[in-house]
């Protein structure tokens, strides 16, 4: 028989406070925003080993660095770079935020069960200055948060779920102008997947039209690397693409 959730700080009571006292509204069809275009951009595994080691150079005290960390990390900087080069107005002293979504299944006392069917996450938010990230350092300032967070918070004594009770007061007190989340993730290996008619050409997640988040995947041609769905007006994408290219080319030449 399984353990009980051990729930001593009666966090699913709270949530269903809070949540019960939203108003309802009608529900609408949303449909993608006209002045937006998709594309995808390819991590490849060479260029992400290039950006670890950069990270590790500057910031000698970090034993690890993860791939999900440099990834954002680097698309992070390279969408807030990309508001100002495509003539946006920035306020420097904006505080934009990174919202991610951690699995805590395994984290959780008891674990819950190996064939637990469902969703069972803790979000984490990361928050840095406008100015911090547009600066020439801004990746590496962007990869140690992240990399402290997932750490710190994911790990820590007091458990995954310390401080969960303020998770959804959080995240409403946000600018959502300022706000990017991550969608998928490389472990749901969707390229692999086959329900009788052949494994999929192309896989995009649609909410990003809407939410400002990225998409993230494996990719589909080259196993290691990552696919980066981004969702954005055409301006800014082309300004996203430049800076991108860039980086990586200049993380080339650093190594």
């Amino acid at each position: 028989m399984a353990m009980p959730f051990m729930d001593p700080n009666e966090l699913s009571s709270i949530f269903w406070d809070q949540q019960k006292n939203k108003k309802l509204t009608s529900s609408q069809p949303e449909y993608a925003p006209a002045n937006k275009v998709r594309a995808t951009f390819v991590m490849h595994q060479s260029d992400v080993q290039r950006l670890k080691q950069i990270v590790l150079e500057k910031c000698p005290k970090l034993s690890r660095v993860s791939t999900f960390t440099v990834t954002c990390a680097y698309v992070w900087t390279c969408l807030i770079k990309s508001r100002g080069a495509s003539g946006e107005d920035i306020k420097e002293n904006d505080l934009e935020h990174f919202m991610i979504g951690a699995d805590c299944r395994s984290l959780i006392a008891p674990p819950l069960p190996a064939n637990y069917f469902g969703n069972c996450l803790v979000n984490r938010i990361i928050t840095a200055k406008t100015v911090e990230l547009m600066q020439e350092s801004g990746f590496i300032k962007a990869a140690g948060l992240i990399g402290e967070v997932i750490r710190e918070k994911l790990h820590n004594k007091g458990g995954v779920l310390n401080g969960a009770e303020k998770c959804l007061s959080e995240i409403e007190g946000l600018n959502p102008e300022r706000v990017v989340g991550v969608a998928g993730s490389p472990k749901f290996a969707v390229y692999d997947m086959d329900f009788g008619w052949g494994k999929p050409r192309k896989s995009e997640v649609i909410s990003i039209d809407t939410t400002g988040s990225i998409s993230l995947n494996e990719c589909r041609d080259s196993k290691g690397d990552l696919e980066v769905g981004l969702s954005l007006p055409k301006v800014k994408m082309e300004s996203f693409s430049a800076i991108f290219a860039s980086g990586i080319t200049e993380a080339k030449d650093q190594h």
